[in-house]
């Protein structure tokens, strides 16, 4: 949401700068068509959903239906991390029902700990419209959550939760509620 309307004010007001980038934040989010969610969600579907919570196969390709036809038929665009697990099923059912559907890949193709050779076979242009580069694997799950005006959580696994509850600390630290974080904005 950077413009030129967006300037650093003065370091001594950092309390205001928040405030004023978030009212002229909600303004110009106002002005979009679409509403963004942020899709998080276990990986391992078959241990999440098969094993540990006893949904049947047909069941479970039912609630992906059911979803996608959902997401697919309203004004959004989803965000996810293009990796083996339902979000991206989701996403790629969304695609299959609707091929206007816009779907980012939020990718940390600057990372160079784990790399993301992983993720190669989920980074499909048929499905995503648009990669952007979270960086590397840290910022990728610290700010995640931060990309959808919603997040819709699919699953509880370790990581989604983990993703969902750093987005919301980084969120408190961005809205000024932990004033005691010396952190810049652009450093984030």
């Amino acid at each position: 949401f950077v413009s030129s309307k967006f300037k650093i004010i003065n370091n001594n007001k950092k309390k205001s700068y928040i405030k004023f980038l978030y009212k002229n934040f909600l303004k110009i989010r106002v002005s979009i068509k679409y509403m963004r969610i942020c899709l998080l969600g276990p990986g391992n579907i078959e241990y999440h959903y098969f094993r540990l919570l006893k949904i049947g196969k047909k069941r479970f390709k039912e609630e992906i239906d059911r979803i996608a036809s959902i997401l697919s038929r309203k004004k959004v665009e989803l965000v996810l991390l293009p990796a083996k697990g339902l979000p991206y099923e989701i996403a790629k059912k969304c695609k299959e029902l609707n091929k206007e559907s816009i779907i980012y890949g939020l990718v940390p193709f600057n990372d160079k700990v784990f790399g993301i050779k992983h993720l190669k076979d989920y980074m499909d242009k048929k499905v995503m419209y648009k990669f952007f580069n979270t960086g590397d694997w840290y910022k990728q799950h610290m700010t995640i959550a931060l990309f959808g005006d919603v997040v819709l959580l699919l699953g509880l696994s370790l990581g989604s939760l983990s993703e969902l509850l750093d987005g919301l600390y980084i969120y408190k630290i961005l809205a000024g509620k932990k004033p005691y974080v010396g952190v810049k904005r652009e450093k984030i």
